[in-house]
């Protein structure tokens, strides 16, 4: 979307110069180059983001309160809901180095991160800043050192004002932490669950995770639990959960989903917070019900055999588009975590494809996802029961998505026009 040249006029900058091109880890970026901006200037921005995390966002809980709570599934708190959001092209491009170098928006910040994942293009793309994932094959060391190379190369292009970046990679966080002292930006973390708590309960990389969270200008959360977090140490933090996901329109069904009446998508990446194995025994039950349970992930980095869970599909890793066409065909959709604070990413999926979800009864997720959700334990009795009862309410939940995603959008916009103020960028029309 381009802005007009009234919306290009901020801090005494005009138009923006044309983009150049960047010579990055092989592949051939075009960017857009930012003026030089004096201390002043980041002083300034930096005293505006304080001014902004001092104020309280009532019109963000407006926004997400303005319609009552239905709740239709006795299982749970209140189910919650999302609407098929329009197609994102090319899901998977641009790896091995590549860059998503779409024009700038706000002229002069960017947003850095060495892997593909949903959160920073969704981010990326509301905040209407360019996305560069510096992405390599190789193993872990090199990887990071040609992550490093390239990300040192993008910011001596660049020169940007503002940087965002997600944590993890906490290596990449104290990188730009390090750079910041000769390029002079203003550094804006997105934390993830890994990056307000490390998920390897290591007292050393939590003092590291909450000595950078100190140190950088600001640091997104997703939850208000992370950014009380965040606060406790000292830093300072901007509650935005994700914007959801572009979803390419409906695909056809998969081959696998053929001659299945009633299908359930387990997502999961057999991390230590999820259930898999209590999910695996629901599948038992559900199979005599007529359920067929699709499982993603890559079951074999922990060496499970298909065999051994005969009443579960265990699909492996497959494709996007693969996965894109079991997410919007299938009936129900089953993410599950042990952490409290954890919004997982098929939540926000199973939104935007518009889909009944069953959910671990958290804290973040049950104050969140309050539409078209059915709520459970981690027992394998209740699992199956929630699959059940969302599958048969599955109507009624279908119209609590659109309604939750409806507001889940306007509050979204309401977050990134507070912070895009408080960081001094340019507004963007709302999507």
């Amino acid at each position: 979307m381009l802005l007009d040249a009234e919306r290009w006029v901020h801090n005494g900058l005009r138009l923006p110069p044309a983009p150049v091109p960047i010579k990055i880890g092989g592949a051939l970026l075009r960017c857009v180059p930012c003026r030089t901006r004096s201390r002043n200037t980041n002083r300034a921005t930096r005293t505006g983001l304080s001014a902004m995390l001092d104020l309280k966002q009532d019109a963000i809980s407006r926004a997400m309160t303005a319609a009552p709570q239905q709740r239709v599934v006795d299982l749970t708190p209140p189910g919650r809901a999302l609407e098929s959001a329009p197609s994102e092209a090319q899901w998977d491009q641009r790896r091995s180095g590549a860059t998503d170098t779409r024009r700038s928006q706000s002229g002069d910040a960017i947003w850095i991160s060495w892997e593909t994942q949903p959160r920073n293009r969704s981010m990326a793309r509301e905040l209407g800043v360019p996305l560069h994932i510096l992405e390599f094959r190789g193993g872990r060391i090199r990887r990071q050192l040609r992550a490093v190379a390239a990300t040192i190369r993008l910011l001596y292009a660049a020169r940007p004002a503002v940087v965002f970046a997600p944590n993890p990679s906490l290596v990449l966080t104290y990188l730009l932490l390090l750079c910041r002292t000769v390029f002079r930006f203003v550094l804006v973390s997105d934390a993830h669950y890994g990056g307000v708590v490390d998920v390897t309960g290591s007292r050393a990389v939590q003092r590291l995770l909450e000595f950078a969270h100190r140190l950088v200008d600001l640091v997104i959360v997703t939850n208000p639990g992370h950014a009380d977090r965040v606060r406790s140490h000292g830093g300072k933090a901007f509650v935005c959960p994700d914007p959801l996901p572009q979803l390419p329109a409906k695909p056809p069904k998969p081959a696998g989903m053929d001659g299945v009446q009633k299908s359930v998508l387990f997502i999961c990446s057999y991390d230590a917070d999820e259930p898999f194995r209590e999910v695996f025994a629901a599948a038992n039950s559900l199979a005599a019900q007529g359920f067929r349970v699709f499982a993603s992930g890559r079951y074999a980095r922990l060496k499970l055999s298909p065999e051994s869970f005969p009443d579960a599909t265990l699909l492996g890793y497959v494709d996007r588009a693969t996965y894109d066409a079991y997410l919007h065909n299938v009936d129900v959709i089953l993410d599950l975590t042990t952490w409290q604070d954890c919004l997982v990413c098929g939540a926000y999926e199973a939104m935007a494809a518009g889909k009944p979800c069953v959910l671990s009864r958290t804290r973040a997720l049950t104050e969140l996802f309050t539409h078209g959700t059915v709520f459970c334990s981690h027992d394998p009795g209740e699992i199956a029961a929630a699959v059940v009862s969302a599958y048969e309410n599955r109507a009624a939940l279908s119209l609590q998505i659109s309604d939750w995603v409806r507001r889940h959008h306007e509050a979204t916009h309401i977050r990134v026009a507070e912070l895009r103020t408080g960081l001094r960028l340019a507004q963007v029309a709302a999507r």
